[in-house]
């Protein structure tokens, strides 16, 4: 059995942020929530991924 991928928020963000966005308008502090949330443990904020083999 193969194990399933982990599902990430940010994940969720990049998939449908846009039509969230543009349905609800998020406030400016909600927005910057949200692209903090889609920047996290990416290089964009200086993260990056280990795996041993």
């Amino acid at each position: 059995m193969s194990q399933r991928p982990r599902l990430e928020v940010a994940e969720v963000i990049r998939s449908y942020g846009h039509a969230y966005r543009e349905r609800y308008t998020p406030s400016p502090a909600q927005a910057r929530v949200l692209r903090a949330m889609v920047q996290c443990r990416t290089g964009v904020l200086g993260g990056h991924v280990q795996e041993c083999d």
